[in-house]
Protein backbone atom coordinates (compact mmCIF):
# COMPACT_ATOMS: atom_id res chain seq x y z
CA UNK A 1 0.00 0.00 0.00
CA UNK A 2 2.58 2.49 0.78
CA UNK A 3 5.29 1.90 -1.99
CA UNK A 4 1.42 2.76 -4.55
CA UNK A 5 1.56 5.92 -2.80
CA UNK A 6 5.05 6.54 -3.72
CA UNK A 7 4.90 6.18 -7.23
CA UNK A 8 2.59 6.19 -10.07
CA UNK A 9 3.57 3.15 -12.31
CA UNK A 10 1.84 1.11 -15.24
CA UNK A 11 1.72 -2.14 -13.92
CA UNK A 12 2.17 -4.52 -17.14
CA UNK A 13 1.17 -7.83 -15.78
CA UNK A 14 -2.08 -6.00 -15.01
CA UNK A 15 -2.26 -4.96 -18.84
CA UNK A 16 -1.53 -8.50 -19.59
CA UNK A 17 -4.02 -9.72 -17.43
CA UNK A 18 -6.51 -7.19 -19.01
CA UNK A 19 -5.96 -8.47 -22.42
CA UNK A 20 -6.01 -12.11 -21.17
CA UNK A 21 -9.51 -11.74 -19.97
CA UNK A 22 -10.60 -9.55 -22.81
CA UNK A 23 -9.77 -12.13 -25.12
CA UNK A 24 -11.76 -15.05 -22.86
CA UNK A 25 -14.88 -12.88 -23.32
CA UNK A 26 -14.56 -12.44 -26.83
CA UNK A 27 -13.87 -16.50 -27.54
CA UNK A 28 -16.80 -17.36 -25.07
CA UNK A 29 -18.80 -14.62 -26.87
CA UNK A 30 -17.93 -16.45 -30.40
CA UNK A 31 -18.39 -19.59 -29.26
CA UNK A 32 -21.65 -18.92 -28.70
CA UNK A 33 -22.92 -17.03 -31.73
CA UNK A 34 -20.55 -19.51 -34.37
CA UNK A 35 -19.65 -22.41 -32.46
CA UNK A 36 -21.47 -24.91 -30.21
CA UNK A 37 -23.45 -22.67 -27.89
CA UNK A 38 -25.15 -21.71 -31.13
CA UNK A 39 -27.17 -24.88 -31.18
CA UNK A 40 -28.43 -23.95 -27.58
CA UNK A 41 -29.10 -20.60 -27.94
CA UNK A 42 -31.25 -21.08 -30.79
CA UNK A 43 -33.21 -23.54 -29.33
CA UNK A 44 -34.32 -21.57 -26.64
CA UNK A 45 -35.08 -18.45 -28.37
CA UNK A 46 -37.14 -20.38 -31.01
CA UNK A 47 -39.54 -21.76 -28.42
CA UNK A 48 -41.11 -18.02 -29.84
CA UNK A 49 -43.00 -19.96 -32.68
CA UNK A 50 -43.42 -16.16 -33.99
CA UNK A 51 -40.32 -15.54 -34.78
CA UNK A 52 -38.91 -15.60 -38.57
CA UNK A 53 -35.03 -16.29 -39.57
CA UNK A 54 -33.90 -13.13 -39.78
CA UNK A 55 -34.81 -12.18 -36.43
CA UNK A 56 -33.55 -15.49 -34.60
CA UNK A 57 -30.37 -15.03 -36.05
CA UNK A 58 -29.80 -11.06 -34.29
CA UNK A 59 -31.38 -12.78 -30.90
CA UNK A 60 -28.68 -15.73 -31.30
CA UNK A 61 -25.91 -12.30 -31.23
CA UNK A 62 -27.90 -10.67 -28.65
CA UNK A 63 -28.41 -13.64 -26.56
CA UNK A 64 -24.79 -14.23 -26.55
CA UNK A 65 -23.47 -10.90 -25.11
CA UNK A 66 -26.10 -11.82 -22.32
CA UNK A 67 -24.67 -15.38 -21.59
CA UNK A 68 -21.38 -13.84 -21.39
CA UNK A 69 -22.53 -10.97 -19.21
CA UNK A 70 -24.09 -13.80 -16.81
CA UNK A 71 -20.75 -15.57 -16.96
CA UNK A 72 -19.12 -12.40 -15.92
CA UNK A 73 -21.52 -11.48 -13.09
CA UNK A 74 -21.14 -14.91 -11.89
CA UNK A 75 -17.71 -14.77 -11.45
CA UNK A 76 -16.93 -10.96 -10.18
CA UNK A 77 -19.99 -10.91 -7.61
CA UNK A 78 -19.00 -13.40 -5.30
CA UNK A 79 -15.64 -12.16 -5.38
CA UNK A 80 -16.28 -8.58 -5.34
CA UNK A 81 -18.11 -9.83 -1.63
CA UNK A 82 -14.95 -10.99 -1.05
CA UNK A 83 -12.91 -8.30 -1.42
CA UNK A 84 -15.07 -6.06 0.75
CA UNK A 85 -14.67 -7.92 3.63
CA UNK A 86 -11.10 -8.03 3.22
CA UNK A 87 -9.39 -5.63 5.96
CA UNK A 88 -6.06 -4.16 3.35
CA UNK A 89 -9.53 -3.52 0.82
CA UNK A 90 -11.63 -2.04 4.03
CA UNK A 91 -8.43 -0.12 5.52
CA UNK A 92 -7.71 2.19 2.31
CA UNK A 93 -10.69 2.56 0.04
CA UNK A 94 -8.06 4.31 -2.48
CA UNK A 95 -4.48 3.11 -2.45
CA UNK A 96 -5.71 -1.08 -0.76
CA UNK A 97 -4.71 -3.27 -2.71
CA UNK A 98 -4.22 -7.05 -3.29
CA UNK A 99 -3.04 -9.93 -5.51
CA UNK A 100 -6.43 -10.69 -5.81
CA UNK A 101 -8.06 -7.27 -6.00
CA UNK A 102 -5.90 -7.16 -8.92
CA UNK A 103 -7.24 -10.29 -10.56
CA UNK A 104 -10.41 -9.37 -10.07
CA UNK A 105 -10.49 -5.50 -11.70
CA UNK A 106 -8.10 -7.53 -14.52
CA UNK A 107 -11.07 -9.11 -15.29
CA UNK A 108 -14.08 -6.52 -14.83
CA UNK A 109 -11.25 -4.54 -16.99
CA UNK A 110 -11.47 -7.02 -20.00
CA UNK A 111 -14.91 -8.00 -20.09
CA UNK A 112 -15.76 -4.13 -20.39
CA UNK A 113 -12.97 -3.81 -23.12
CA UNK A 114 -15.05 -6.35 -25.31
CA UNK A 115 -18.44 -4.57 -24.57
CA UNK A 116 -16.81 -1.77 -25.38
CA UNK A 117 -15.63 -2.94 -28.78
CA UNK A 118 -18.99 -4.38 -29.62
CA UNK A 119 -20.69 -1.14 -28.47
CA UNK A 120 -18.53 0.79 -30.82
CA UNK A 121 -19.53 -2.24 -33.43
CA UNK A 122 -22.72 -1.76 -33.28
CA UNK A 123 -23.60 1.05 -31.94
CA UNK A 124 -26.70 1.30 -34.68
CA UNK A 125 -28.41 -1.22 -32.34
CA UNK A 126 -26.53 -0.51 -28.55
CA UNK A 127 -26.60 3.54 -29.01
CA UNK A 128 -25.18 6.36 -27.20
CA UNK A 129 -26.10 4.99 -23.24
CA UNK A 130 -24.56 1.77 -23.66
CA UNK A 131 -21.37 3.06 -25.35
CA UNK A 132 -21.01 6.04 -22.51
CA UNK A 133 -21.75 3.02 -20.09
CA UNK A 134 -19.10 0.80 -21.73
CA UNK A 135 -16.71 3.09 -22.04
CA UNK A 136 -16.90 4.80 -18.06
CA UNK A 137 -16.59 1.23 -16.81
CA UNK A 138 -13.61 0.21 -19.13
CA UNK A 139 -11.46 3.47 -18.25
CA UNK A 140 -12.43 3.17 -14.10
CA UNK A 141 -11.73 -0.34 -13.98
CA UNK A 142 -8.46 -0.07 -16.24
CA UNK A 143 -6.93 2.47 -15.08
CA UNK A 144 -7.29 1.65 -11.21
CA UNK A 145 -5.67 -1.83 -11.99
CA UNK A 146 -3.38 -0.39 -14.18
CA UNK A 147 -2.02 1.95 -11.28
CA UNK A 148 -3.00 0.65 -8.32
CA UNK A 149 -5.58 2.59 -7.40
CA UNK A 150 -9.50 2.77 -5.96
CA UNK A 151 -10.19 -1.65 -5.56
CA UNK A 152 -12.34 -0.95 -3.26
CA UNK A 153 -14.60 1.22 -5.02
CA UNK A 154 -14.10 -1.37 -7.81
CA UNK A 155 -15.60 -3.93 -5.94
CA UNK A 156 -18.37 -1.96 -4.49
CA UNK A 157 -19.28 -0.80 -7.59
CA UNK A 158 -19.62 -4.57 -8.98
CA UNK A 159 -22.37 -4.73 -6.57
CA UNK A 160 -24.74 -2.63 -9.13
CA UNK A 161 -24.30 -6.21 -11.34
CA UNK A 162 -26.24 -7.92 -8.86
CA UNK A 163 -29.87 -6.58 -10.28
CA UNK A 164 -28.31 -7.73 -14.11
CA UNK A 165 -29.42 -11.18 -13.77
CA UNK A 166 -33.16 -10.42 -13.54
CA UNK A 167 -32.52 -8.21 -16.15
CA UNK A 168 -31.15 -10.75 -18.97
CA UNK A 169 -33.99 -13.07 -17.74
CA UNK A 170 -36.46 -10.90 -17.86
CA UNK A 171 -34.72 -10.13 -21.59
CA UNK A 172 -35.00 -14.04 -22.20
CA UNK A 173 -38.22 -14.62 -20.99
CA UNK A 174 -39.61 -11.52 -23.15
CA UNK A 175 -38.16 -12.93 -26.56
CA UNK A 176 -39.28 -16.32 -25.39
CA UNK A 177 -42.87 -15.27 -25.62
CA UNK A 178 -43.27 -15.47 -21.72
CA UNK A 179 -44.35 -12.26 -20.83
CA UNK A 180 -47.60 -13.14 -19.46
CA UNK A 181 -46.10 -16.11 -17.34
CA UNK A 182 -45.66 -15.45 -13.26
CA UNK A 183 -41.92 -15.77 -13.40
CA UNK A 184 -42.16 -12.71 -15.89
CA UNK A 185 -44.08 -10.96 -13.17
CA UNK A 186 -41.87 -11.97 -10.57
CA UNK A 187 -39.04 -11.81 -11.76
CA UNK A 188 -39.78 -8.09 -12.78
CA UNK A 189 -40.12 -7.16 -9.54
CA UNK A 190 -37.05 -8.41 -8.11
CA UNK A 191 -35.38 -6.75 -10.83
CA UNK A 192 -36.30 -3.31 -9.77
CA UNK A 193 -35.76 -4.26 -6.19
CA UNK A 194 -32.42 -4.90 -6.78
CA UNK A 195 -31.68 -2.47 -9.27
CA UNK A 196 -33.30 0.55 -6.58
CA UNK A 197 -31.20 -0.91 -3.88
CA UNK A 198 -28.38 -2.17 -5.70
CA UNK A 199 -27.26 0.80 -7.97
CA UNK A 200 -29.24 3.71 -6.71
CA UNK A 201 -29.36 3.41 -3.33
CA UNK A 202 -25.99 1.25 -2.27
CA UNK A 203 -24.79 3.37 -5.39
CA UNK A 204 -25.55 6.44 -4.01
CA UNK A 205 -23.50 5.43 -0.58
CA UNK A 206 -20.64 4.50 -2.11
CA UNK A 207 -20.09 7.62 -4.25
CA UNK A 208 -20.60 9.97 -1.34
CA UNK A 209 -17.75 8.07 0.35
CA UNK A 210 -15.72 7.91 -2.75
CA UNK A 211 -16.33 12.18 -3.00
CA UNK A 212 -15.13 12.44 0.88
CA UNK A 213 -12.19 10.21 0.45
CA UNK A 214 -10.72 11.93 -2.67
CA UNK A 215 -11.64 15.17 -1.42
CA UNK A 216 -9.21 14.99 1.65
CA UNK A 217 -6.53 13.23 -0.59
CA UNK A 218 -7.30 16.71 -2.94
CA UNK A 219 -7.20 18.73 0.46
CA UNK A 220 -3.55 16.57 1.65
CA UNK A 221 -2.41 14.40 -1.61
CA UNK A 222 0.04 11.77 -0.77
CA UNK A 223 3.20 12.05 -2.42
CA UNK A 224 3.08 10.28 -5.95
CA UNK A 225 -0.28 9.70 -4.98
CA UNK A 226 -3.66 9.71 -6.70
CA UNK A 227 -3.40 12.66 -9.51
CA UNK A 228 -5.70 15.14 -9.02
CA UNK A 229 -6.77 15.31 -12.73
CA UNK A 230 -8.09 11.32 -12.30
CA UNK A 231 -10.10 12.47 -9.03
CA UNK A 232 -11.88 14.61 -11.60
CA UNK A 233 -11.89 12.43 -14.46
CA UNK A 234 -13.74 9.44 -11.89
CA UNK A 235 -16.04 12.17 -10.35
CA UNK A 236 -17.40 12.88 -13.94
CA UNK A 237 -17.68 9.15 -14.86
CA UNK A 238 -19.38 8.61 -10.97
CA UNK A 239 -21.97 11.50 -11.86
CA UNK A 240 -22.66 10.34 -15.45
CA UNK A 241 -23.28 6.78 -14.81
CA UNK A 242 -25.14 7.69 -11.70
CA UNK A 243 -27.44 9.57 -13.27
CA UNK A 244 -27.82 6.90 -15.91
CA UNK A 245 -28.94 4.25 -13.39
CA UNK A 246 -31.46 6.55 -12.52
CA UNK A 247 -32.90 7.11 -15.53
CA UNK A 248 -33.00 3.55 -16.21
CA UNK A 249 -34.94 2.93 -12.88
CA UNK A 250 -37.21 5.50 -13.60
CA UNK A 251 -38.01 3.57 -17.50
CA UNK A 252 -38.30 0.48 -15.56
CA UNK A 253 -40.94 2.10 -12.82
CA UNK A 254 -42.55 3.26 -16.19
CA UNK A 255 -42.88 0.01 -17.89
CA UNK A 256 -44.21 -1.53 -14.51
CA UNK A 257 -46.79 0.99 -14.59
CA UNK A 258 -47.99 0.40 -18.53
CA UNK A 259 -47.97 -3.59 -17.52
CA UNK A 260 -49.91 -2.88 -14.67
CA UNK A 261 -52.20 -1.04 -16.57
CA UNK A 262 -51.78 -2.51 -20.13
CA UNK A 263 -50.63 -6.33 -19.36
CA UNK A 264 -47.99 -7.80 -20.89
CA UNK A 265 -48.39 -6.01 -24.74
CA UNK A 266 -47.65 -2.74 -23.27
CA UNK A 267 -43.92 -3.76 -21.47
CA UNK A 268 -41.47 -3.45 -24.30
CA UNK A 269 -37.50 -3.13 -23.93
CA UNK A 270 -36.36 -1.75 -20.36
CA UNK A 271 -33.24 0.47 -20.93
CA UNK A 272 -31.00 -1.06 -18.52
CA UNK A 273 -27.74 -2.28 -19.17
CA UNK A 274 -26.74 -5.67 -19.02
CA UNK A 275 -30.48 -6.35 -20.58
Amino acid sequence: MADAKRSYPVEMDAAVGIGIAGLFFLVLKAALIVGPGRRMLEAVITTNKKLVAKQVTQLVSQSASRVVGSIHNAIQIPFALYLLSDETIQSDHIYGITPLSKTCMCITAGYFLVDLIICIWKYHEEGPLYLMHAGFSFLLFAHGVLHNFNHFYGAAFLMWEVSTPFVHLRWFLHKMDLGSTRIYFYNGLLMIISFFSCRCIWGLWVSYDFWAKTASELVSPSPGGFPAIWTYIYRLANVALCVLNFYWFSKMVAKAAAFFHGGAAADQNVHAKGE
